[in-house]
């Protein structure tokens, strides 16, 4: 992916209860409202990159998207420290929130299954993440 580092709130509409995070100096909350629905922190993580989970077709076949997703963290500017950034795939789209805002949205499923295997593809950027959003799987 071509944003090097940002910190993804995975709320993947689990049932368990996980407490409230702390991620690189940034505390998460436990819960999250996403689409109207309250959902429960499963794990958070940071991550560079989309290529260790994704094919060189897949890549290309979400190369606009992946392009929408650049444009919007960058309109971020200087994002401060302690600032989140959430993901969230509802009604189609995943929106892309800075602090509790969302900041643009990009269709389709496709691109947010690509993007979802950066913490619980093959490949995660890092396993403790990935255990943590699969309920220690």
């Amino acid at each position: 992916m071509i944003v090097r580092a940002m910190v993804m709130i995975a709320a993947l509409a689990a049932a368990s209860s996980a407490a409230a995070l702390d991620v690189e100096g940034v505390r998460l909350a436990d819960k999250a409202t996403v689409g109207g629905q309250e959902l429960m922190l499963n794990g958070a993580g940071t991550t560079d990159g989309l290529k260790q989970n994704t094919t060189a077709a897949e890549l290309s076949a979400i190369a606009v998207q992946t392009g929408e997703m650049a444009a919007i963290m960058k309109s971020f500017g200087q994002a401060k420290e302690g600032s989140v950034v959430t993901l969230d795939f509802v009604d189609g789209a995943t929106k892309v929130g800075l602090d509790g805002t969302v900041r643009g949205s990009i269709d389709g499923a496709t691109f947010n299954d690509a993007l979802t295997k950066i913490w619980v593809g093959e490949h995660p950027a890092q396993d403790d993440p990935k255990k943590a959003m699969l309920g220690g799987a």
